[in-house]
Order: structure tokens, then C-alpha cells, then sequence
């Protein structure tokens, strides 16, 4: 709505007018890796300048573990193993010598090597590089000058866990003479400075996935052993704001967050003292404890004893510092819990962190009446300190804990607004809670935690069907989409 004032201060009637305002230029390059055998190239999906699609060369392959959800939505992702397995275009799909950002998903499955997630090569050591050094157990994105003079932007999150999904970026800014690396949608540091002096350069060779070149530019090396998907260039420095929600890779159609299902232990189909992983991943199996743990026959449940009974997988299922959704019903024993103490816990799930807990879920006796004896009890989904204490990094149930009947449980983890959100039978509990990850991972365990690196907290009751996702499931209506179907 639009008003003029005249020289004697009368206002005119109200007029409307639209302002049209063209949105920001996309990607210039953009590789899904989703066609899968018998197909040897993936196609460039960008709308904007020419297209520049990629071939698989050497021993890469595709997989069917892949950032989009193979499940879901039959998607596939690049698969090379770390020897002379690699993709490329046959022509750059940016110009180097100008501003640009670049950015991918990668499943890095050995941290013995340097790994390149995309390079563009060039003269000498090429003009940039998206990858895992081995030398400082960082990511790294790096770029070179017309006199090879190197300059890097590392990761600030610690040494990367293996064989999770992490979204990659790196944003090379002209006009501010900065480069700078974005893990999972998070800036890295501050913008590394490149001097006036130090000139960029462009190039006319291919533009590559899995590897890079070395400084004489003689022969390629940094062969990437893993997973690569979703892959884009864009010629221009995206924002902060523009890269979060580039990682948070969201579906075209359902406008949800796409997720990825990289773990799913069903006590259900098991045997004997171990749950396996059945998605495609095949992660660690879960592994019931010597006592107090067994697969519950008639349920198809892990029965535990509230003692000593726990189930444990020695790794970590995904990248803390992205967004996750994780899953589980659970069943708590009413009689076990009858007559404990205001702070008694029991835990549901645990990824274990050298200063507590990563995340987990747990059920906590908050409150005890004094004379009628009614227990408050809440659920939680966050983290635990050391001590088991709660962190603040914890949301809690509105209402009173259900014992002695299965509860579904959904905890998620959105990286790009730093919230962690509780969910019990699909309904949202309070609204999320501000929530910071940790780094240090341990095991996955299931009805116990650790407290000053002694197991504790054992759960009595019943857990079945734990399920884990890349990515942040957007509400209740996915999460019942997802689970349900």
C-alpha cells in the first residue's frame, strides 16, 4: 500500500502495487547421482548456463545409500573406494576467478587418507578443494592463487565421526577477498582473508567429484573412499543464511526436510545376543549384555531388568552437529519403578560422549506427593552431563510419564535453528529447546548410560524398534508419514 503527501500535508486514498523482486540465481551446476546402474553418467540438473554432467571413471559405482532416501524415494549416490574411483564433467561449471560457493553431502568411510570431496582442477595444484585432511583430522576447504599460494579454511568441530552423512560448503567471496567452510550448515571459524595481491584464476579442465590434483599438477591424488551425493555450484557467494537451508536439502514436492533412514534395529527379527542393523548400511549390530538383557519371544521387544541389562553398538549412527531424527518405542515396567526415589532415571537411549551423552531419551521421577504418594514423572529427549545430571540441552514431556503400556518416542535435532524437539505418538511435546551438540562420540546404547564413564541408569521394561535418520524431521505430519508407512 502506497500513500502520497502533498506540500500541505493532505494525504491522498490508499494505492496498491506489486513489487516484483527476481530471487537469487541458482546453481550453475547441480549433480544428484540418482540414476543408479547400469547408467555411467549423472546429469546436471541446474537450470542456469550450460550443462556440465559428470562421468563415473575407474572403479566408482553408485550405492543405494544415499542422502535423498533410497526407500523412500529410490535415490542413489556416488560410491567410490578410495583407489583411481572417481567422476568428472569434461569442462569447469563455475569460473574460479570470480565469486562462487560449492557444496555436497559426504559418507566418509576411511579418516587413514586424504579424501577429496570436489576439486576443480587447473594449473599447479588446481584452484580449490572441498575435503578431509588427514594431517589435522579436519574438513578443509582450500584455494589457490595465481602463484600456488595456498590458502584454507578448516573445520572447528573437532576430528569428523566416519560413516555418517555431513553437508559440506565452500564459499569463495570476491568481492570481500574471503573464503570460508560451512559444516551442516555452520560457518567454520572466521572468513579466512585472502590478500588484494593474490589473484585468482580460472581454468578450462573438468570439474571433479573424489578426488584432486597434487601441487605440481602431474597427477591426481586424494582419492575419496566413501559416499558422495547431492553435489552444487552456484556462481555467486551464498549467504549464511542460503547455506543452511541448502543443508537442510528439502524435498521439491513435499517440502519436508529429505531424510535418510542409516540405521534400524527390529528386536523383532532377531536372534540369539544381537540385533542387526537392516537398512542397507548394515551398521555395528547391537549387542545384548551377559546379563539382564534378552529378545522378548512374544513382543518381538528387548526385555531389560532395570540392573544390569543394556544392548550396545560401538560406533556413532550420525553427525551430531546435523540434524537428526531418531525413534523408539518404549515400555517401562510400572512395578520396577513403584516406590523409587525423586531423581530416579531411566534410560532409553544413549550416544555416548566422553562428557555425558550426546543425545538420548530417558525417564525421570520429578516429583513425589507427600501425602497421597502420586509420582510426576516427565520423559526427556537431549543431553546428559557426565554426571547424568540434565543439561540444559533437554526438552521434557507435558505431561505425566506413561508406565506399564508402549510409548512412542521421536527426538529431532534441527541443526539450522539449534533445536532439539520431543514427540510422543507423533504429538509434539513443548515447544523445542535451544540445544548444543557435542562432538566426542562414543557407543549407541540401549537401556543404559554412562555417569563418570560407569554404566548406570538401567532401563526396566521393554524397547523395540529403534530407528535413525539423517536429517530433521519437519512435525508431527512427517513423522506419522515416515514411521507409520
Amino acid at each position: 500500500m502506497v500513500r502520497a503527501k502533498d506540500s500541505l500535508n493532505r494525504w491522498s486514498g490508499n494505492s496498491y502495487f506489486d513489487f516484483k523482486v527476481a530471487a537469487a540465481q541458482g546453481p550453475t551446476g547441480q549433480w544428484h547421482f540418482a540414476e543408479g546402474p547400469p547408467s555411467t553418467t549423472s546429469a546436471d540438473s541446474a537450470t542456469v548456463g550450460t550443462r556440465h554432467p559428470a562421468t563415473l571413471n575407474g572403479s566408482a559405482g553408485w550405492s543405494n545409500d544415499a542422502r535423498r532416501g533410497y526407500l523412500t524415494t529410490g535415490d542413489h549416490s556416488l560410491y567410490l573406494h578410495g583407489d583411481t574411483s572417481y567422476a568428472q564433467t569434461s569442462e569447469p561449471a563455475v569460473n574460479t576467478a570470480d565469486s562462487f560457493t560449492v557444496s555436497a553431502w559426504a559418507y566418509l568411510e576411511s579418516d587413514t587418507t586424504f579424501g577429496s570431496v570436489m576439486a576443480q582442477g587447473g594449473p599447479g595444484a588446481g584452484l580449490f578443494e572441498l575435503y578431509y585432511s588427514k594431517g589435522v583430522n579436519r574438513w578443509m576447504f582450500k584455494w589457490h592463487t595465481s602463484d600456488n599460494v595456498v590458502y584454507a579454511s578448516a573445520g572447528d568441530t573437532g576430528k569428523p565421526p566416519l560413516q555418517v552423512w555431513t553437508h559440506l560448503a565452500g564459499v569463495y567471496d570476491a568481492d570481500a577477498q574471503t573464503i570460508q567452510l560451512f559444516v551442516n550448515g555452520e560457518a567454520q571459524g572466521d572468513p579466512v582473508t585472502i590478500p588484494a595481491a593474490d589473484t585468482p584464476r580460472a581454468t578450462t579442465l573438468p570439474l571433479q567429484f573424489g578426488r584432486s590434483s597434487n601441487y605440481a599438477g602431474s597427477a591426481y591424488i586424494d582419492y575419496f573412499t566413501g559416499r558422495l551425493d547431492e553435489f552444487e555450484v552456484w556462481q555467486r557467494a551464498l549467504t549464511a543464511d542460503e547455506i543452511s537451508l541448502d543443508a537442510q536439502l528439502i524435498d521439491p514436492d513435499t517440502k519436508w526436510p529429505s531424510t535418510e533412514l542409516v540405521a534400524h534395529y527390529d528386536p523383532s527379527v532377531a536372534t540369539g545376543t544381537t540385533v542387526k542393523d537392516i537398512t542397507p548400511y548394515q551398521r555395528l549390530p547391537l549387542q545384548l549384555s551377559a546379563t539382564g538383557a534378552l529378545l522378548d519371544a512374544e513382543s518381538g521387544a528387548i526385555s531389560l531388568d532395570g540392573a544390569s541389562g543394556t544392548a550396545t553398538t560401538g560406533s556413532p549412527l550420525v553427525d551430531p552437529s546435523g540434524s537428526f531424527t531418531v525413534s523408539t518405542e518404549a515400555m517401562l515396567d510400572s512395578e520396577a519403578v513403584e516406590g523409587k526415589p525423586v531423581g530416579y532415571t531411566a534410560q532409553v537411549l544413549s550416544q555416548q560422549a566422553a562428557d555425558g551423552s550426546v543425545w538420548g531419551f530417558w525417564y525421570q521421577i520429578t516429583g513425589i506427593d507427600p501425602d497421597l504418594g502420586t509420582v510426576t514423572a516427565k520423559w526427556y529427549f537431549g543431553r546428559r552431563d557426565a554426571d547424568g545430571s540434565v543439561s540444559t540441552s533437554a526438552v521434557s514431556s507435558e505431561d505425566n510419564a506413561e508406565t506399564g503400556s508402549p510409548v512412542r518416542l521421536v527426538g529431532v535435532y534441527d541443526a539450522s535453528a539449534h533445536v532439539a524437539h520431543l514427540y510422543l505418538n507423533m504429538d509434539e511435546q513443548t515447544k523445542g529447546v535451544s540445544y548444543t551438540p557435542a562432538q566426542t562420540l562414543t557407543d549407541l546404547a540401549v537401556g543404559s548410560a554412562l555417569l563418570n564413564a560407569t554404566r548406570g541408569n538401567y532401563f526396566p521394561g521393554q524397547i523395540d524398534d529403534v530407528r535413525i535418520w539423517a536429517g530433521a524431521m519437519a512435525d508431527g505430519n512427517q513423522i506419522a508419514d515416515v514411521i507409520l508407512n
